[in-house]
């Protein structure tokens, strides 16, 4: 096996408490019999009703609205089950953040680390290399992996193998480094990234529409970040992006036409950010997240998205904070769509894929 890590990325714990809030720890069942025995356990109890819940058969902490942040968190933002019973007995998860695995078909593996990280985003820490004997260990010990298939999904109906896809990898870069990451994306996109190795041909008309299509990706991936998941309020969303009546977004108080908030984002936002877009884009591309989307299109979607979707919500971070849009706000959008579209969800995933037979669909490609 050959372990390759994301030297440009930079992490060390900070004890911000990050990786103890928002998430599902699964935990086994012997784990949760040596809890039940420690006296935090009843607090836990005290304060939720219950330290546990089982879900399709499979233990999990218990949390709530009420209590978005695991129970055995203490007041110093510290584990208490690391600190009682040691590092080793934490759950899987737990131990792994912010780590993110990927195994590929030609045996290697390529380790990056989630923007859910304070450290991460904040460029906090030594190079993420430093790390390597933390994710070694980790690989021992059976960490979770995403793998790559030796046949990847190009669109619905159209595989490659892997080393075709390899191909495709260079050429991208060749683009990239020409053209931008937008340029390139769209280049890719437009000719449906085939052939893969390039020169890519673009399908007449299908880069006329990418504009249009950019609107309702960002539109689409807005409402999967929200916290409200109610279809109401998504229908209305909808709505005023089709302008009928206003935007209204209780979550961030906003509540004023879309025009209003485009004018934010061009005049507060602009191309601020776009630096920090990119090396998230980097990121992703190094840790293979074009490739776990369930199509290659797909995955490019995305990466290709990823500018509308962060500066709409920079603008809306920075409205609810009343102020003009700064780096924590950047910061925070970050967080929200790695946590509810890229790599800790798979509503991302679900809907980059329905959006991949769109463009087939523009292009005239049965799908």
């Amino acid at each position: 096996m050959k372990l390759s890590i994301d030297e440009k990325l930079n992490y060390e714990c900070i004890q911000c408490g990050r990786s103890c809030t928002g998430w599902n720890v699964w935990l086994r069942d012997e784990l949760a019999e040596r809890l039940k025995e420690l006296p935090i356990t009843l607090r836990v109890i005290q304060e939720r009703g219950q330290a546990f819940e089982r879900v399709d058969g499979v233990l999990k902490m218990y949390r709530d609205e009420a209590h978005p942040a695991c129970g055995y968190l203490n007041e110093e933002k510290l584990c208490n089950i690391h600190a009682t019973l040691g590092f080793e007995v934490k759950p899987k998860t737990c131990r792994q953040f912010p780590f993110f695995i990927t195994r590929l078909p030609d045996g290697q593996v390529r380790a990056g680390a989630s923007h859910c990280c304070t450290a991460v985003r904040g460029q906090l820490g030594p190079s993420l290399s430093e790390s390597r004997a933390d994710i070694e260990a980790l690989l021992e010990q059976g960490a979770q992996m995403r793998e790559v298939e030796a046949e990847v999904e190009i669109y619905p109906g159209h595989v490659q193998p892997y080393e075709a896809v390899l191909a495709f990898e260079r050429h991208f870069e060749e683009q990239r480094v020409r053209l931008g990451w937008g340029g390139a994306l769209e280049g890719a996109l437009s000719a449906l990234a085939t052939p893969l190795g390039g020169p890519w041909q673009p399908y007449q008309g299908l880069s006329q529409q990418l504009p249009l299509l950019s609107q309702i990706m960002t539109m689409s991936l807005l409402k999967p970040c929200l916290n409200d998941h109610n279809r109401e309020l998504w229908q209305r969303i909808d709505q005023a992006f089709l302008g009928e009546g206003e935007l209204e977004i209780p979550e961030y108080a906003w509540k004023a036409p879309v025009a209003d908030l485009d004018l934010l984002i061009r005049a507060g936002v602009g191309s601020r950010f776009d630096d920090g877009i990119d090396k998230y884009r980097r990121a992703i591309w190094f840790r293979k997240g074009h490739l776990l989307a369930g199509n290659l299109v797909a995955g490019l979607l995305l990466l290709w998205s990823l500018p509308g979707i962060l500066r709409l919500l920079t603008a809306l971070e920075a409205w609810k904070n009343g102020r003009e849009p700064a780096a924590e706000d950047f910061s925070q959008a970050l967080d929200t769509v790695e946590m509810s579209l890229v790599a800790h969800s798979q509503n991302g995933e679900l809907l980059v894929q329905k959006m991949s037979h769109h463009l087939l669909a523009m292009a005239q490609i049965p799908g």
